[in-house]
């Protein structure tokens, strides 16, 4: 089924409704209209190639299923060339197809690109005289400073052998890189020649924690601390990590966006602990010199059964701290997000009828679009996919009722299952339009699309460093700041506040509250 018909090299855009319109009408060849928006988008791009067999969810570390690879096409237009990067690793020693790819980030200068893939150990290739793959997700540069687009060369940073390494983004400064890694450096158990790890809050799997390591792999340092996942971790302009992180305190069970300093100081939540909405993923910072500069983009999802997708977010963390909470009296009292589509995609369970969007990354040449996955409302109808406009209004209360148990769920005839077959997209938030690039192959989905181009570099300053005023006078700054949300709003539930530690009364004075 095709949305989009290009001729002549001219590139068509539409808008999501025409988009779920034609999928949910089941068209097959439908074209754009002479009138449509043309959008340029002629920059590279890299993204992965993944199996739809995959169970993707905020709550899943490190997923893996054979057959994923990492691609480039030599510009965002759907009649671009596609290539295969990895191809070459991923094969098994039979050659077939049994590895997996993700999370690509590309260099401030453009040149080189870091990522994570999980190779079988016995694939025959060998980078700089050893055997390439061991069987873990580690993570790779691909360098194309000499080669070009396609012609560049592949170096393995990390090699465990019994640890997983995802999510690398560059520090800046030729510091290194930052990753989420369940190797948990500081936090893991060692007894004798045994070894435990923590597990996550459904004890299913190790737990990922933030960590760096310099730009050669050594020095590998834990720099989180969590009870469960901290994903996702990008450099803001500022030279903070921002990441999704995933809270389990008392009623609240959701992934919220923080922030940290590259040594693992200043660890902070940035957006999302006290806002609507359930998780916050794969955050980024929006283009700091155009329209939405101090802005994050987001994708906003339940935290399971969506195959991480949700609605596409756009949250002005410089002027608030949380939804309706702006940071001084000058910003408006309400505000502070929004779901810049023209038609609101469900960021829970259940039918999303416009179709889900996963893993958007803005892109910083001044004109606000977002590159993103995008995938139609699709279920099955005994085993057969079907668009969900052919739905009865019997089957969709039965895909939306919550009260069901699983072995009811799955003995359904219709069911929320349908393959997560994302494509990638080009929105342009202005015009509202959507600009198909890349469409996957039967039983594979296209996500983490990343542009290839160059961007200024965050700021690499020691964050460990006084302030150099206060340096001079010999002196420095204590910040202190509650852990608990425990002020009397409740926002956070009774639960947080143990028997023992009442809010204080007015027979029992609380002690005076440090300075700020």
């Amino acid at each position: 089924m095709r949305i989009l018909t290009h001729h002549q090299g001219r590139r068509a855009a539409i808008g999501l409704a025409a988009i779920a319109a034609a999928v949910l009408a089941g068209c097959s060849g439908g074209s754009t209209s002479e009138g449509s928006v043309t959008v340029e988008g002629n920059v590279p791009i890299v993204y992965a190639k993944r199996s739809t067999t995959l169970t993707i969810n905020p709550t899943n570390g490190s997923p893996f299923a054979p057959g994923g690879d990492l691609m480039l096409r030599e510009k965002a237009s759907p009649s671009a060339p596609e290539h295969n990067l990895t191809s070459r690793f991923t094969r098994d020693a039979q050659g077939v197809p049994n590895g997996d790819a993700s999370d690509p980030e590309v260099s401030y200068d453009g040149k080189k690109i870091v990522f994570s893939m999980r190779c079988p150990a016995s694939n025959p290739a060998t980078v700089d005289g050893v055997a390439a793959c061991t069987g873990r997700w580690n993570i790779w540069e691909y360098d194309m400073t000499t080669g070009g687009l396609t012609g560049g060369t592949f170096r393995r940073i990390t090699a465990s052998t019994t640890e997983d390494d995802v999510d690398p983004a560059y520090l800046p400064g030729g510091r290194g890189f930052v990753f989420s890694s369940n190797r948990q450096g500081k936090t893991r158990t060692v007894q004798g020649n045994q070894t435990f790890y923590a597990l996550d809050e459904y004890e299913r799997e190790r737990v990922l924690q933030l960590h760096t390591m310099d730009k050669d792999g050594g020095a590998i340092t834990q720099i989180s601390v969590n009870a469960s996942h901290d994903r996702n971790p990008t450099v803001r302009s500022n030279g903070e990590i921002m990441f999704s992180r995933w809270e389990h305190v008392g009623p609240r069970n959701r992934f919220a966006i923080f922030r940290v300093k590259p040594d693992g100081t200043d660890m902070f939540v940035l957006y999302g602990a006290q806002s609507p909405g359930n998780s916050f993923l794969h955050p980024r910072e929006m283009d700091p010199k155009g329209k939405y500069a101090g802005f994050v983009s987001s994708d906003l999802m339940a935290l399971s059964r969506t195959q991480e997708g949700g609605s596409l977010m756009f949250i002005d963390a410089k002027n608030y701290s949380e939804y309706n909470t702006p940071a001084n009296k000058t910003v408006a009292a309400v505000g502070g997000r929004a779901e810049v589509t023209d038609k609101a995609l469900n960021q829970n369970r259940g039918l999303s009828p416009y179709g889900r969007i996963s893993t958007p990354f803005p892109l910083w040449d001044g004109t606000d679009r977002v590159l993103l996955a995008y995938r139609p409302c699709e279920v099955t109808r005994n085993g057969t996919v079907i668009p969900c406009a052919n739905l009865t209004a019997e089957e969709r209360a039965s895909l939306e009722d919550e009260t069901m148990s699983r072995a009811e769920r799955a003995a359904a005839p219709v069911q929320d299952n349908a393959p997560a077959a994302y494509g990638i997209y080009m929105f342009d938030p202005a015009k509202q339009t959507f600009l198909a690039i890349a469409t996957p192959p039967a039983g594979f989905m296209y996500v983490d699309p990343v542009a290839i181009e160059k961007r200024d570099e965050p700021n690499a300053t020691d964050p460990t460093s006084v302030d150099e005023a206060l340096r001079a006078q010999g002196l420095g700054e204590i910040e202190v700041r509650s852990v608990y949300d425990t002020d009397g709003l409740d926002r956070n539930g009774e639960s947080m506040i143990a028997p023992a530690d009442p809010p204080p009364t007015a027979a029992a004075p609380a002690s005076p509250r440090p300075r700020r």
